[in-house]
C-alpha cells in the first residue's frame, strides 16, 4: 500500500493489471513502495523500510522498492513500477535486477494513482531482459480509457530481438553521467561498453551540457501537479486514474486528515507554496528548460542509436545515507532527466562494486524500445 493516510478498494482493474490477467499472469498480491512514490529509497513506505534482498544494510531504493525487491527475492517473475523520476530503473540498479521505463504515454495509465501526470510513467521490472520485454509487450499499447495512447503504436515482437547482433548501431556514452558516478560504477558500466563494442556497436562519447539542471527542474514540476493533484481530490485532467468516486472520496477524506508522512507533508507545502508564491513562474520554467532538454536529446538521436549512462551514479546507499537534497539528487541525476524527455530507457544489471550491484542504462529514441532489447540482451548475455 503506498500510504497509511488513505483507504481504498478500488473499483476496477488498472488496465496494465487487465492485460496482464488476460494474458494467463497470476497476480499475486501488491508491494510496498514509498508514500505516494515520492521518495527514491524505500525508506517511507506504509508497512515499514523494504530491506533489499542483495545488499544487507543498504536500501533497495524507490519508490517502486517492493517490486524490485520482491523480483530480486525471487518471489516474483516480474512486478510493474511507477517512474516518475526514475522510480523503476533507480531501485532495479540498486536490487541487480531488470527495470524498463517505456516511452511516455506508451503504457495506458488509467486505474494508476498519479503523483505527476506529465512525468509519470508504467514499467515492469524483472529478472530477466526478455521477461521486461514480454510484460511491455503485454501492458502496452493504446487503449480507449487512456486517450493519449491512441496514437501509440503497440510493441510487438520485443522477446524476439533477444540474442540478436547489435552489429552497426552507433552508441552514444553520456559523458557528464560517467564523470558524475563513482569509481566503481563506471568501471563495472565501461565493462559493459566494451561489451557492446566487442558486439559491433560504434561507441563515442557524447556531451548534454544542460542535463546537471534537469533534477531540479523535474522538482519545479512534480512539486505543483502533485500539489495540484490533491488539492482536487486526485482528479486528473487529461488522462490517468479514470474518474472514481471511491478514489476523490478517500484522497479527500487523506487531504482532510492531513496524515501524511514528513517526507509528503513537506513536499506539499513547498510545492504548494511555491507555485502561490510565483504565481506558476518556477513551473513554467521548469517545462520551457524540459522542451530545452527534449531538443538537444532529441538532436543526438539524429546520429545515434542510443545513449549510455551509469542508471545510478552510485550504488545502493546505506539506511538513513538519504537524507538532503545533495544526497537525493545523486540518486535521481541519470534517471529524471529521460522523464522529463519521455525516452525510453532499461536499466540493466551489470556488475558489481562493493559487492552491490550496478545497473547500466540505456535510452533510446521514442518508441524504439526494441533497440534497448537488443542491446539490454548483450550487456546481459556477459554477466
Amino acid at each position: 500500500m503506498w500510504s497509511t493516510a488513505i483507504e481504498f478498494t478500488p473499483e476496477y482493474s488498472a488496465t496494465v493489471a487487465r492485460r496482464l490477467v488476460d494474458h494467463g499472469a497470476d497476480v499475486v498480491g501488491t508491494t510496498n513502495m514509498d508514500e505516494f512514490a515520492y521518495f527514491t529509497t524505500g525508506e517511507t513506505c506504509a508497512y515499514g523500510p523494504v530491506e533489499n534482498p542483495v545488499v544487507e544494510g543498504s536500501v533497495p531504493g524507490g519508490s517502486s522498492a517492493g517490486s524490485a525487491a520482491a523480483v530480486a527475492a525471487d518471489l516474483v517473475d516480474v512486478a510493474l513500477g511507477s517512474d516518475t523520476a526514475g522510480s523503476i530503473r533507480i531501485p532495479a540498479s540498486f536490487c541487480g535486477v531488470v527495470g524498463f521505463k517505456p516511452t511516455h504515454r506508451a503504457v495506458p495509465c488509467f486505474g494508476f494513482a498519479d503523483l505527476s501526470p506529465s512525468l509519470d510513467h508504467i514499467g515492469p521490472l524483472a529478472k530477466t531482459v526478455e521477461t521486461a520485454a514480454l510484460t511491455l509487450e503485454t501492458i502496452g499499447g493504446p487503449s480507449a480509457e487512456d486517450p493519449g495512447t491512441l496514437g501509440v503504436e503497440p510493441a510487438t515482437g520485443l522477446t524476439d530481438l533477444v540474442g540478436e547482433g547489435i552489429e552497426g548501431l552507433h552508441v552514444g556514452v553520456v559523458t557528464k553521467m560517467m564523470d558524475n558516478a563513482t569509481e566503481g560504477v563506471v568501471e563495472q558500466v565501461r565493462g559493459g561498453i566494451e561489451t557492446i563494442e566487442d558486439a559491433g556497436a560504434t561507441v563515442e562519447d557524447v556531451s548534454i551540457p544542460e542535463i546537471g539542471n534537469a533534477p531540479l527542474a523535474s522538482m519545479g514540476i512534480i512539486g505543483p501537479e502533485f500539489a495540484k493533484l490533491l488539492r482536487t481530490n486526485g482528479q486528473v485532467y487529461t488522462t490517468g486514474t479514470g474518474y472514481s468516486e471511491p478514489w476523490r472520496t478517500s484522497v479527500a477524506t487523506m487531504t482532510g486528515s492531513g496524515g501524511y508522512g514528513e517526507i509528503v507533508r513537506n513536499q506539499l507545502l513547498i510545492g504548494d507554496g511555491v507555485d502561490a508564491i510565483t504565481e506558476g513562474s518556477v513551473y513554467v520554467a521548469a517545462q520551457n528548460f524540459r522542451q530545452a532538454l527534449t531538443a538537444s536529446i532529441d538532436d543526438l538521436f539524429e546520429g545515434v542509436d542510443a545513449l549510455i549512462t551509469p542508471t545510478t551514479p552510485i550504488p545502493a546507499p546505506e539506511f538513513g545515507e538519504v537524507f538532503d537534497l545533495e544526497s537525493f539528487v545523486q540518486t535521481v541525476a541519470n534517471t529524471v532527466p529521460f522523464n522529463l524527455t519521455g525516452h525510453p530507457a532499461l536499466s540493466v544489471p551489470c556488475g558489481t562494486t562493493e559487492s552491490k550491484p550496478v545497473g547500466l542504462q540505456i535510452v533510446t529514441d521514442r518508441h524504439a524500445e526494441p533497440t534497448a532489447v537488443r542491446l539490454g540482451a548483450i550487456v546481459e548475455a556477459e554477466q
